[in-house]
């Protein structure tokens, strides 16, 4: 069906492709092994991930 829509095709092939990487995983899986210490361990699972998305977004702000 892409093929009969080549500028829709172009589109699709520009944005909707995989990462090619899994470090944004692994840096997400970092932020949450240091924000879950053993000194945090009274968190609530509400607060855990507005800490982790607080620490990956940073540089947004």
């Amino acid at each position: 069906m892409l093929n009969e829509y080549n500028i829709v095709k172009q589109l699709f092939i520009k944005y909707n492709c995989i990462l090619s990487s899994s470090a944004p995983v692994e840096r997400l899986f970092s932020f949450a092994k240091i924000i879950n210490a053993p000194r945090r361990h009274v968190l609530s699972d509400t607060h855990f991930e507005k800490l982790i998305l607080l620490k990956s977004n940073k540089h947004v702000l």
